[in-house]
C-alpha cells in the first residue's frame, strides 16, 4: 500500500507540474507526456485491479493523461480523461483560477478531437465553452481555431464575429 501511495502522489505531482504548461505549448512536451502516459498506464493496470486500493485520480491527473493522449494520437482515451476534468467540481486546495484554465483547455482539446473527426457541431460546443469560462481573456489561436469550426460547418457569421474580436 505504501508503495502504491508513493507512485499515485509521483504522478499527482508530475501532473500538477504539468498542468501548468500553457495550452498552446503542449507540443514541446510530448517527451514528457509520453513518460506520464506511460507512467499512469502501468499505474493504472497494476492498482486497477486491486479492489481495496483502486486509484482516484486528481482532475490533474485526467487533464494531464487525456493531453497526452491528444498527442499520442488516442483519441478515445483523451476524450475519456478530458471528459472526467470537465465533469470534476473544483476542490478547496485548487484556486478558481487554475480550475477555469484547466477546464477551458480540456474544453479546447475536446474541441479539436471532434474538429478532427468532422463532428463540428460538437467540436464548436466544446469551444464556446471554453471560450466562456476564458472571456474575455481568449487567446488569439483559440478564437481562430473555434473561427474555423464555425466556417467548415457554414456559419459564416459567427466566424466574422469571432475574427472581428481577433
Amino acid at each position: 500500500k505504501a508503495n502504491h501511495e508513493k507512485k499515485l502522489q509521483s504522478l499527482e505531482d508530475l501532473a500538477l507540474e504539468l498542468s501548468k504548461v500553457g495550452r498552446h505549448k503542449f507540443r514541446s512536451k510530448t517527451n514528457q507526456l509520453e513518460k506520464f502516459a506511460a507512467n499512469f498506464d502501468q499505474f493504472d493496470s497494476y492498482f486497477l485491479p486491486i479492489d481495496d486500493i483502486a486509484p482516484s485520480f486528481s482532475s490533474y491527473v485526467h487533464f494531464i493523461r487525456g493531453i497526452a493522449a491528444h498527442y499520442g494520437n488516442e483519441p478515445d482515451i483523451a476524450m475519456a480523461h478530458l471528459k472526467k476534468v470537465i465533469s470534476t467540481h473544483r476542490t478547496e486546495n485548487v484556486d478558481e483560477v487554475s480550475h477555469k484554465r484547466i477546464l477551458a483547455t480540456a474544453y479546447y482539446y475536446l474541441g479539436l478531437i471532434e474538429s478532427n473527426f468532422g463532428n463540428l457541431q460538437n467540436s464548436i460546443a466544446f469551444f464556446d465553452q471554453g471560450n466562456t469560462l476564458m472571456s474575455p481573456h481568449i487567446d488569439f489561436f483559440t478564437q481562430i481555431v473555434t473561427a474555423e469550426s464555425y466556417v467548415f460547418n457554414s456559419e459564416f457569421s459567427e466566424a466574422e464575429q469571432l475574427l472581428d474580436k481577433v
